[in-house]
């Protein structure tokens, strides 16, 4: 993987003229209607710049704002509420998204109308708060930013590429995607593998970084594993029942490990939502596996720490995949991996170092299972490397990162 210090697209003159103000406050932007991983990374991010004396806000929306409060209440700004809940609104959101894309075949026209009186709110923002720089993370943010990005509003604009998912992509039409992230200052990115897409997309961003999603190691040291059966041999899963993460090639591989390996002491914590209507569900239940499978479910404010913690195998098997926070974790918690080849997850995973990488393939995964489950000395190994490899992702580092990234825009 390329290092912070090596990666980054020299900046023509003019664009360097561009970027060169004389105010110093920075924003970090990000609108979504509650916690997951890329809010957790702001959040991270926010506090860790405070502690290195950044001025900084967060713009946010009501529905997120009280996580950041925490942290400061009196540098996080809210635009108000962005995904009214009520069941009218989610009804007209719905209503106004069908038109939008199925009726006028208009990917664009959607996010226009729901966010055009918001995106007014962002511009007076900026100006009133003489902020320099904004730092956007998730889709509409990054939208809502380049629609802000005018001759009467001035600012170095940096946005943090985190998942396919928020890419926009399936959202915005090609061209929308293309402008907003050509219009960035800088795109950092926690792995080569977004870089990669964006290239494969032929969009042309003006300056990059590489930064890792870091590990608040603190908090970490801090986790009390789960009081699990000693002896079972226990795998945590964080996929819930979504096929992109790789859920039915865990049942089958289960499946495998059950039936032909008769490993029958195993069993797959699976936590996330997971519906009885799903077919991962029915699978589990129609292959006579239902012993095999803990369903916990979707767990509150780190809760799902415990779990790995008290795990003898962290799973990843994913479809796609760019730099998962749950496998930075993994990694923070010292703990044994297995993971699918794909996306940026061999930038965090060199195989057979630091984890196993295995093919998109039922079998061999549950050859992999097999190999760790019967080799107690080869999960200490991996897990040990993961202590050492741990040390880089310390959120202190990290952020000293972003506060580099600032220095260079403002220079």
């Amino acid at each position: 993987m390329k290092t912070f210090e090596k990666i980054g697209n020299k900046m023509g003159p003019k664009d360097k003229k561009k970027v060169r103000f004389t105010m110093r406050k920075s924003a970090l932007m990000v609108f979504s209607a509650g916690i997951g991983g890329a809010e957790s990374v702001v959040k991270e991010v926010f506090a860790h710049l405070l502690l290195l004396k950044e001025d900084i806000v967060v713009i946010t929306c009501d529905e997120i704002a009280d996580v950041f409060r925490e942290i400061n209440p009196v540098r996080v700004l809210s635009i108000g509420k962005l995904y009214n809940n009520s069941f009218f609104s989610k009804g007209y959101r719905f209503l106004l998204y069908k038109l939008c894309n199925k009726l006028f075949k208009n990917k664009d026209l959607y996010n226009r109308l729901l966010l055009k009186k918001h995106i007014k709110k962002i511009a007076k923002i900026i100006c009133s708060e003489n902020i320099s720089i904004v730092h956007a993370h998730l889709m509409q943010a990054i939208y809502c930013l380049s629609k802000c990005k005018t001759d009467a509003v001035k600012m170095a604009t940096i946005h943090d590429a985190h998942g396919l998912d928020n890419m926009g992509f399936d959202e915005l039409a090609y061209q929308t995607v293309k402008d907003m992230y050509e219009q960035m200052d800088i795109v950092t990115a926690a792995c080569n593998y977004f870089f990669d897409l964006f290239r494969n997309n032929n969009i042309n961003l003006k300056m990059t970084f590489i930064v890792e999603n870091g590990i608040n190691a603190a908090a970490l040291k801090t986790v009390i594993p789960r009081n699990f059966d000693a002896d079972k041999f226990h795998i945590i899963f964080l996929g819930g029942d979504r096929e992109v993460k790789g859920c039915d090639y865990l049942e089958q591989a289960t499946k495998i490990c059950v039936k032909e390996f008769k490993i029958y002491n195993i069993c797959v914590h699976v936590l996330r939502n997971v519906s009885e209507a799903s077919s991962f569900y029915h699978a589990v239940v129609r292959d006579g596996l239902q012993e095999y499978f803990d369903i916990v479910g979707y767990v509150e404010g780190g809760k799902h720490l415990e779990y790995m913690a008290a795990a003898d195998l962290y799973i990843l098997p994913s479809r796609t995949e760019g730099a998962a926070n749950t496998l930075l974790e993994a990694i923070g918690l010292n703990l044994c991996i297995l993971a699918t080849n794909v996306g940026g997850t061999p930038e965090l995973i060199e195989d057979g170092v630091n984890g196993y990488l295995a093919k998109m393939d039922a079998r061999d995964i549950a050859n992999r299972i097999k190999r760790l489950y019967s080799d107690i000395l080869l999960r200490r190994r991996l897990a040990d490397a993961n202590k050492m490899k741990s040390e880089k992702y310390d959120w202190n580092i990290i952020s000293e990162k972003y506060k580099k990234i600032y220095h260079c825009v403002r220079k």
